[in-house]
């Protein structure tokens, strides 16, 4: 998508352009330009909510917020999201990125100092890193913390809305798991 953003905004502007050439009164071009944006934006809003992975950060959330109540010494973060990352302050300098597969994992998590964190989820985790927070804790974590998380779209969260939900074909609740480990 960022790659072709330019095109697409030149193109939208070609449009408008063309629409604005049109002798039309005024009130009536802003009420069509206000009800083709509203529209817009609104069809722009419900794609994201219906990316079941586009509600992580929720669940990311409240788990960084539950570490930072809970302080524990960080002597280095390894995560599987990297959301989670972020959401405690590092960057990829002092938190660097692992590389798809399971042997990087197994080799950080070997030569990783004691105190460091593991924040873990069980979609992503598993799926790149081929690792569950089980045999991260087998590898001599200690697993502070894990919780398993239902999330709901956001404009639609309950079955009050089953109809329209069904008719704009959303996914069901997201179902995540994470988990915060730490070195021992």
């Amino acid at each position: 998508m960022v790659s072709v953003a330019p095109a697409i905004a030149l193109l939208t502007l070609e449009g408008w352009n063309a629409f604005g050439s049109i002798r039309i009164r005024f009130p009536l071009a802003c009420g069509i330009g206000f009800v083709v944006l509203t529209l817009s934006f609104f069809r722009s809003v419900l794609c994201v909510d219906k990316m079941p992975w586009a509600r992580d950060p929720i669940a990311i959330n409240e788990m960084a917020a539950w570490l930072k109540q809970n302080p524990q010494p960080l002597s280095g973060l390894i995560w599987s999201q990297g959301r989670m990352c972020t959401v405690l302050g590092l960057n990829l300098k002092n938190s660097p990125y692992l590389k798809p597969g399971r042997e990087d994992l197994i080799t950080r998590l070997r030569e990783s100092p004691s105190g460091t964190i593991v924040f873990w989820d069980d979609h992503i985790g598993p799926d790149w890193f081929g690792l569950t927070a089980t045999e991260i804790e087998d590898r001599g974590y200690k697993l502070l913390r894990t919780r398993r998380y239902v999330l709901h779209s956001v404009f639609f969260p309950d079955d009050r809305f089953a109809s329209v939900k069904s008719l704009l074909r959303y996914p069901p609740p997201r179902e995540i798991e994470l988990s915060i480990l730490q070195k021992l």
